[in-house]
């Protein structure tokens, strides 16, 4: 794994969204979907604001106080998951882009440090292989509130 490499969401098979307190992405290819609650959200945001993986590391650890050994070899984990799924890919262009604050706008304080998990739910392949939703394609609607 490289540390000082940044992530994206592989948009060529894969969509996200931030839905309340949950991260939902959806593989396009066969409709496999995921999802991320609490430290993942978390974690999530640092990866859209363009943080390398060391520095997700860094705010996880000072966010919420615990050790950076624990957090790297969680973060590392998950990472390797993201990737054997294809739902991110390293950033080639990253060292263009400017990091986003390593705070980010996701209050959860209070809430206690638990290893992050990708959930994974294959029973709407089914259903998705009906109607694929195309890259680029926005399958996540807001309610209108």
């Amino acid at each position: 794994m490289r540390n000082e490499s940044k992530l994206q969401l592989n948009q060529a098979e894969a969509t996200a969204q931030i839905l309340d307190n949950e991260v939902i992405i959806i593989r396009l290819t066969d409709g496999t979907y995921y999802s991320m609650e609490g430290v993942g959200v978390f974690i999530w945001r640092l990866v859209e604001g363009s943080n390398d993986i060391e520095e997700i590391v860094e705010a996880v650890t000072e966010h919420y106080g615990v050790d950076i050994a624990l957090v790297r070899k969680d973060i590392n984990n998950l990472v390797d998951m993201l990737l054997n799924e294809r739902l991110v890919i390293y950033d080639e262009a990253a060292k263009k882009k400017t990091q986003t604050d390593l705070a980010p706008d996701h209050n959860i304080d209070g809430a206690k440090y638990q290893t992050p998990l990708l959930n994974v739910y294959e029973d709407m392949n089914d259903l998705l292989a009906l109607d694929p939703p195309s890259p680029g394609q926005q399958r996540f609607n807001s309610p209108d509130v």
